[in-house]
């Protein structure tokens, strides 16, 4: 990406398109340029997100900036396949598009999407889809994004229940469910009908720890990782909703909020940060988020935090690159593989609110939240070199994307009409037991300065921010050290952070106006001290 970890990071935004009629209109309305912009179609594409990628893809090439691709497959993973994959890519290289991010079927680990929780299936078509959009384009990443664990497996829902074997013991099976009277037994039955449509190996596979049972004790990402060939960035959505339940309250969120969940959080949840991008040597993108403020909360008004308030708690944590404070770590040293960050700029109503309006704007919000959002979000540090840590459009200017003969297609080039399906069972799904050693080098300079690497096809010219030496292996993970360091945090998950953390090894400092290859899954050293805070609830899931 030409930041190296710990000196930067881009900025993004989620944006409703219909109220801003082009990408200028929104900087020029909102004082905001976002390196890249999110664009969400459904798979096969409609009349609708033809038209949409028509509209955006032009104005993102004209501006030599990233697009983040939220590709939904909503009739079903089976859907999705090499002509509806190779019809999107098309698009990319028409517009001559030079580097985009895929997030497919995101959110599996939800119950919201008709792709949910579906394990098998959804390993096997990411690794498929992967393997399509790399031979149908030259500048495709892919992206694995869940949604954060907290709540899983999202008790309430109809698809959430207890293995088959189970059925007939109800203390057992729906022991977590804290509903009462008719409300419990319809649950129970909708439950109990769904188990016997669907195949147990599908609940067997969400039964990480083979207690018979899927509940908050199960691994919420592992059945779901579609093996470290497939992947090439790790995201995840990550949202505050309010520290209490029910949500719909306006009440400023808690200390370090942002950092547990994207890592080690008080609760049986794997640290995803210390796991998927450190132990597998994956950037990690925030692919998703802000701080939610109700339209109609639900708690008193003397109760009721504002907008600002709320806002500016989530942005002091977001942004802060700064040093350490009881509220917020310092991004650039402990979460230096922190490499995009996507900003959901949206007034919408949420599911998980009953259907109220949440108002999730920044600078695309009420002055003193734009406000705020510009102030934080504009912080540098000396790794930074003086410069914004939290890179804007002016910060990327991508060159054209000439694939190097046989890597992938030419701009405007029509996908070949049959692409080998990638071979599956390669990948692999992680346990916490497991270290390897995963990152794999391998980038060239490609005649007239058009950069290639094993997953990355990025070049940034002179104009960009770049650097040397993202390419080092990490041999031996961490990974294997999870399990125990999970456990410690959660025994002494009351303990508050001490303020003298160990910090990550940045790499080198960026060389401007070199052009060089980048291998966009970074380098670390693996060191990590997991660290979690006591909190008397957890937030849950953000659907869209």
């Amino acid at each position: 990406m030409g930041i190296p970890p710990g000196t930067g990071a881009w900025l993004g935004a989620s944006i409703d398109f219909t109220l801003f009629p082009s990408l200028a209109d929104y900087t020029a309305g909102t004082g905001f340029a976002p390196a890249t912009f999110d664009v969400f179609i459904e798979a096969p594409m409609t009349a609708v997100d033809r038209a949409h990628l028509d509209l955006v893809l032009p104005q993102v090439a004209a501006q030599k900036i990233f697009v983040t691709l939220t590709v939904m497959p909503t009739h079903g993973l089976a859907a999705m396949t090499e002509a509806v994959t190779n019809t999107i890519a098309g698009y990319f290289q028409r517009y001559a598009v030079a580097t985009y991010f895929v997030r497919y079927a995101h959110e599996m680990n939800g119950v919201w999407f008709p792709w949910a929780q579906e394990p098998s299936a959804y390993r096997a078509s990411f690794a498929a889809v992967a393997g399509w959009f790399r031979a149908a384009s030259c500048g495709a990443m892919m992206v694995w994004a869940p949604n954060w664990g907290g709540g899983y497996p999202y008790a309430g829902n109809p698809t959430t229940m207890c293995t088959p074997s189970l059925v007939g013991d109800t203390a057992r099976c729906f022991g977590l469910v804290h509903m009462s009277g008719s409300d419990q037994a319809k649950l129970r039955a909708e439950q109990c009908k769904r188990i016997k449509r669907i195949a147990k190996p599908v609940y067997l596979e969400m039964d990480t720890n083979g207690d018979g049972k899927v509940d908050q004790t199960d691994d919420p990402y592992s059945p779901y990782y579609p093996g470290d060939e497939w992947v090439d960035w790790v995201g995840m959505s990550v949202y505050s909703l309010g520290p209490f339940n029910p949500y719909g309250q306006n009440t400023v969120g808690y200390y370090n909020e942002f950092t547990m969940k994207i890592d080690c959080f008080p609760m049986p949840i794997p640290c995803f940060y210390t796991v998927y991008a450190e132990g597998r040597n994956k950037p990690f993108m925030v692919t998703e988020t802000s701080a939610a403020f109700y339209l109609s909360p639900v708690n008193p008004p003397d109760k009721r935090a504002t907008n600002i308030d709320i806002k500016r708690s989530w942005y002091t944590q977001l942004f802060n690159v700064n040093g350490d404070s009881p509220a917020a770590l310092d991004l650039s040293v402990h979460y230096p593989m922190l490499q995009m960050v996507v900003y959901f700029d949206w007034l919408k109503p949420e599911d998980v609110a009953n259907g109220t309006v949440v108002d999730w704007r920044g600078p695309s919000g009420a002055a003193d939240v734009a406000a705020a959002f510009a102030h934080f979000s504009a912080q540098g540090n000396a790794a930074s070199g003086g410069l914004p840590y939290w890179r804007q459009a002016d910060s990327v200017s991508l060159a054209s994307p000439a694939c190097p003969a046989g890597a992938a297609h030419a701009p405007g080039a029509v996908p070949p009409a049959s692409t080998p399906a990638p071979d599956i069972t390669h990948g692999s799904t992680p346990g916490l037991g497991a270290g390897t050693g995963l990152a794999q080098s391998g980038s060239a300079v490609v005649a007239g300065g058009v950069c290639q690497t094993r997953f990355g096809k990025i070049c940034l010219d002179g104009t960009g921010i770049s650097a040397a030496g993202m390419e080092g292996i990490l041999a031996g993970s961490a990974v294997g050290l999870v399990a125990g360091v999970l456990a410690a945090a959660l025994i002494a998950h009351a303990l508050l952070r001490a303020p003298t953390l160990a910090p990550k090894t940045a790499s080198a400092a960026p060389v401007a106006g070199v052009k060089v290859p980048v291998d966009l899954r970074g380098s670390t050293d693996g060191s990590r001290v997991a660290v979690a805070v006591d909190m008397s609830s957890a937030a849950g899931p953000h659907t869209r």
